[in-house]
């Protein structure tokens, strides 16, 4: 968890709902490939699942602007995608014999393919393109890995999901007559959907 305050209430949370588990928070910035190193370390126990869900969006000044991580990529791709990667690299031997690796997507990766001669991002492109190449790159690496563990005779699962439209923090604040016809109702539909994935 990036906030140390957040991370705490959401193990809060946990315990009130579930008074018996056993909830530890660690610290990771997938922005910092030295904080998923340090986050991978600190797993010490075996794992049923990895939901990679965390990330950036195209929200605010990131719209305007090509930003890096402090590695040196491309913001969306260094946080969305490269990250992910490191970590689900770095969480594999702690994951069980049956475990799972689900790598959330999204709609945007529809207009949005991935051009592997620039990862870099170096080209001029809309934020939410840039975004959409990072969900592009979630769900090859899913593809990826699944292909490899069954070619490999292994029982792990990897896949990717799509929790539908959901307004959340990340959301910017809109007026809800700005949206797009039956996204109000769509919303509706995928509400829990996330519930799902564990």
């Amino acid at each position: 968890c990036r906030s140390a305050e957040r991370g705490a209430a959401a193990a809060r949370a946990i315990r009130a709902r579930v008074p018996a588990a056993d909830v530890e928070v660690v610290s990771l910035d997938l922005a910092r490939l030295d904080s998923v190193d340090a986050c991978a370390s600190a797993v010490r126990e075996d794992l049923d699942a990895v939901v990679a869900n965390a990330g950036l969006t195209p929200a605010g000044g990131r719209a305007r602007q090509r930003r890096t991580t402090i590695d040196g990529f491309e913001e969306l791709m260094g946080t969305n995608a490269l990250g992910h990667f490191a970590l689900v690299a770095g969480l594999a031997p702690r994951l069980r014999p049956a475990g799972r690796v689900v790598m959330l997507g999204s709609l945007a990766h529809r207009f949005s393919p991935l051009d592997l001669g620039d990862l870099a991002g170096e080209r001029r492109m809309p934020a939410l393109v840039r975004y959409g190449r990072s969900k592009t790159a979630c769900m090859m690496l899913a593809a990826e890995l699944d292909r490899r563990w069954r070619a490999a005779g292994s029982d792990r699962v990897a896949l990717s999901a799509h929790p539908g439209y959901s307004v959340d923090a990340l959301t910017p604040p809109q007026d809800p007559g700005a949206r797009p016809h039956g996204l109000a109702v769509a919303g509706r539909l995928v509400v829990g959907a996330g519930r799902v994935l564990v």
